[in-house]
């Protein structure tokens, strides 16, 4: 981007060198008299007007004095200057950046240029060429301002959309992530209590089996330590989830024969929905289940939403884990999986975050013509 910048202004610099080059060699060699051949030092001003606006994004102020000099020092020198290319030009960009003082330098230069260049010009040329010419000039300098005005609101306005855009950006990122958290942790008390209430039946079977059946009693006290052990660690990935009040919500459901009768529900639904399980179906832990069925609930919301109605789910059942695989065509001109309300109205920011305090990985990847959401997440058994 620098490179561009640097060779577009260089080309504006040369052009404006050459154009007035131009017109300083054709005005000198058709006047009869009073003013001044082209030389080496005629060419020499010219370049100082017009090199120095290879650097007007960077120093536009003493871009605009220099150029400004030059000009007036080929109005005092004689040479035939008929328009002011380059302070036309650095007047633009000095418009165009928010530098201190730019309007008072702008209105200052510009009043000492058309008056000196005036009183040089009228010692060669009718006072009423010299002033029609100077009007002429003022008026190009202050639509050059103008125009350098109107561009650096407009830039800032789009600066300032895009970091307002950002803003919010960030801000919808943070209620998805609040959101999905507030759901799963409504979800780790259901969990929570449901593990409570067998802790206690199994923790009252032990007290009452200790003396006549002491192997019983082992299994029921066995069965605590399991379920209270599945359940800190439940908790201990979710911890910082929050429980809100005032929304009933369906319980998940969970387990292998879950993920087929939504993907039946959605087929019925009209989305065309092939199924392909590999492994031997197992138990999952409450989470992991959780986390999976919610993954392919958003996943197949987001395919009939924004694809062409069909998707393919592979469920995939390893000795450590699951993992999740759904592609959908994407129809054209639609963002793939750009927001499905599957999971919260949230989209893929709540998938993701669903997906990484189940301590598994989420990989989209979106082909253009297809999308595709892959979800790996390890899972130890349920007891």
């Amino acid at each position: 981007m620098i490179r561009r910048t640097l060779l577009v202004d260089a080309l504006l610099a040369l052009l404006v060198g050459l154009v007035a080059m131009a017109m300083l060699a054709g005005t000198s060699e058709q006047s009869a008299g009073g003013f001044r051949h082209v030389d080496a030092m005629g060419i020499g001003l010219v370049a100082a007007s017009a090199a120095p606006l290879i650097f007007r994004r960077v120093a536009p102020v003493p871009v605009f004095i220099v150029v400004a000099a030059a000009t007036l020092a080929l109005a005092g020198f004689g040479y035939p200057f008929n328009f002011p290319f380059g302070p036309l030009v650095a007047v633009y960009a000095l418009a165009t950046r928010r530098t201190r003082g730019r309007l008072i330098l702008a209105v200052g230069g510009s009043a000492v240029l058309l008056t000196g260049a005036a009183l040089l010009m009228a010692r060669q040329q009718p006072v009423s060429e010299v002033a029609g010419r100077m009007v002429i000039w003022g008026l190009s300098l202050a639509g050059a301002w103008i125009a350098g005005e109107l561009v650096r609101d407009r830039r800032e306005r789009a600066a300032e959309a895009r970091r307002r855009a950002t803003f919010e950006a960030e801000q919808a990122r943070k209620l998805a992530v609040a959101q999905e958290r507030i759901r799963i942790a409504r979800e780790l008390h259901d969990s929570a209590g449901h593990a409570l209430g067998v802790i206690s039946v199994q923790a009252g079977a032990a007290r009452l089996l200790y003396e006549r059946d002491p192997e019983g009693s082992r299994t029921a006290i066995t069965t605590i330590e399991k379920v209270a052990h599945d359940t800190m660690e439940e908790i201990s990935r979710l911890v910082r989830a929050f429980r809100s009040d005032g929304e009933n919500e369906q319980v998940v459901p969970s387990g292998p024969g879950a993920l087929q009768e939504l993907v039946a529900r959605h087929r019925d639904a009209g989305l065309t929905t092939g199924l392909e399980v590999n492994g031997l179906p197992q138990a999952m832990s409450r989470d992991v289940a959780r986390t999976v069925y919610r993954v392919l609930q958003e996943a197949l919301t987001n395919a009939g939403r924004h694809g062409t109605g069909q998707a393919h789910v592979t469920i995939d059942f390893l000795p450590d884990a699951v993992e999740l695989t759904v592609t959908n065509p994407v129809a054209g001109g639609t963002p793939a999986g750009g927001g499905g309300s599957g999971i919260g109205g949230y989209g893929l920011i709540g998938m993701r975050e669903r997906v990484a305090l189940a301590n598994g990985t989420l990989e989209t990847v979106n082909a253009g013509t297809t999308f595709r959401i892959h979800a790996r997440l390890p899972h130890p058994k349920e007891a």
